[in-house]
């Protein structure tokens, strides 16, 4: 794409059109996770669907607008421009990371009471610029009946909001450098399918509106009108229940004797929107999901005929290490796709020190230089960051050379796949370092 192309798709209307949807977006994940102490929507899935219903309302208006208006609407690329910016707030202000973020930097003390001796425990570990400790704040806080308002309570918030948005900032900023790296492996070379992008493509052609398409219509009233009458239910009782979602059958509770009960929690079910987005997902991929997923509920059967004692699956020693053969397959895909990029690594490495290293950078968004520098700028900034926090320098470079391959292997599903969950508890580098290594080769002020 030109530099021009890119003109006409990243405006600047369209991104400040994105900016003032985002307080909206950003308002309706938090109230959707309101009713349930960890409800997991509306981020969990790929397919983000609060996303997708704002763009569904903005894509209506645009083609309402363009019925009057032949010049003057938003294109394709603007509209995808906005749909990139609310999927980008969507995720780094969702669970599971910024809104998640208040309660690490105050929950150590404000939780802390003389019965679990946290203070004496680990307080002297944790730097004040990075938490709330103040009691006096931290009481209306969890009470309510107060004000955020109030320069002694901004005050104290305001610092360590302050330093880690800046390590939260470097840690995607990080990740964008690698996208802009591997983008034409990827994308020209490999050519992935990119599943889940299908649909706001789709939603987002001029000459194709999906909502002159009666089958698109027909989809929408058997998922939304499954979800409707389950929602009616949950209000009037006397409506009857459509129990088709795998939360409601769950096969482990006709197996009672041994080996058989070590399966665990196996649902089964349809969930219409995860149906639709299997279509999009490649044949042999699919096909790999669903077969090692029964391999794992086999694992789990065989272990225990043999007499291996069963744990819980969130646990990490559960039966036969399932947790540790997880990370295993996470570091094998991170290696792989590596290693099929080698062709493109090689051409950009002689591309940054020969003559052509214009030609074979044109057209990417960023230049290589400047995405190579920003990725080791961000880098040193978690390197010096961690190492100020107090952690050690070797554990700063193995934890995040992990962290970045799981991130690589989760882009990797998402774009080839388009797996629209993916489900790795105690399997993050901290759970596996913490084993392989032991809590005291760590130190208390690391871990």
């Amino acid at each position: 794409m030109s530099r021009a192309e890119r003109s006409r798709y990243v405006t600047i209307r369209a991104v400040i059109i994105g900016i003032l949807i985002m307080p909206v977006n950003l308002y309706w994940i938090i109230i959707a996770k309101e009713p349930y102490h960890y409800q997991s929507v509306p981020i969990s899935f790929a397919l983000l669907y609060n996303v997708v219903f704002i763009m569904s309302v903005l894509v209506f208006i645009n083609s309402l607008l363009r019925r009057f208006f032949r010049k003057g609407t938003l294109n394709q690329g603007e509209l995808l421009t906005i749909h990139v910016i609310l999927c980008f707030t969507t995720t780094v202000g969702g669970m599971d990371m910024m809104q998640i973020l208040p309660c690490v930097m105050e929950h150590a003390f404000g939780f802390a009471t003389p019965e679990n001796e946290w203070e004496n425990l680990f307080h002297r570990y944790i730097p004040e610029w990075l938490s709330v400790r103040d009691q006096s704040v931290l009481e209306p806080y969890y009470n309510g009946d107060s004000s955020f308002y109030n320069p002694k309570y901004i005050y104290a918030w305001l610092k360590p909001a302050l330093v880690w948005s800046s390590f939260v900032f470097a840690l995607v900023f990080v990740m964008l450098c690698v996208n802009v790296i591997i983008r034409k492996s990827w994308v020209e070379q490999s050519k992935l399918s990119f599943p889940i992008i299908q649909l706001p493509l789709e939603m987002t052609r001029a000459k194709c509106s999906p909502f002159k398409n009666r089958l698109i219509w027909i989809g929408i009233a058997i998922s939304g009108g499954i979800a409707l009458i389950n929602g009616l239910h949950s209000l009037h009782p006397v409506i009857p229940q459509l129990r088709i979602l795998p939360n409601y059958h769950n096969l482990s509770k006709y197996f009672h004797n041994k080996p058989w009960n070590a399966i665990g929690w196996t649902p089964v079910g349809v969930i219409p929107s995860i149906v639709g987005l299997s279509f999009f997902m490649p044949l042999d991929l699919s096909f790999s999901c669903w077969v090692f997923y029964l391999l794992w509920k086999m694992q789990r059967i065989l272990f225990s005929a043999i007499g291996t004692k069963v744990m819980s699956v969130v646990t990490s020693h559960n039966i036969a290490f399932l947790n540790q053969q997880t990370f295993g397959a996470v570091m094998g895909i991170a290696v792989i796709c590596l290693w099929l990029s080698r062709d493109h690594f090689k051409k950009l490495v002689q591309g940054l020190f020969g003559k052509d290293s214009e030609a074979y950078g044109a057209g990417e968004p960023v230049r290589y230089e400047n995405a190579i520098l920003g990725l080791a700028a961000g880098g040193a900034f978690l390197f010096f960051f961690s190492w100020g926090v107090g952690m050690k320098l070797w554990v700063v470079v193995v934890f995040f050379v992990l962290y970045y391959a799981f991130a690589l292997s989760i882009t990797r599903l998402r774009a080839e796949l388009g797996a629209p969950v993916h489900d790795f508890h105690a399997t993050g580098p901290d759970q596996i370092m913490t084993e392989v290594f032991g809590t005291r080769m760590l130190g208390g002020r690391t871990l």
